[in-house]
């Protein structure tokens, strides 16, 4: 008889993959959740320093 030789498994099963992004999305989410209303701000200021000191485009 043959000796049953078991097959050596290499990289990841995309069930593992889904958990990991899983776990990444969730981080975001939280993260991104927790700061949304200073996060949202600090944007909104930035965007108002850029429009602010953007040069005119005036065509004569």
């Amino acid at each position: 008889m043959k000796a049953n030789r078991k097959k050596q498994e290499r990289g990841y099963t995309l069930l593992e993959y889904c958990a990991g992004a899983a776990i990444i999305v969730t981080v975001l989410y939280t993260a991104l959740n927790g700061l949304g209303d200073q996060l949202s701000q600090f944007l909104g200021n930035i965007g108002t320093w850029a429009v602010s000191h953007a040069p005119e485009n005036k065509i004569n």
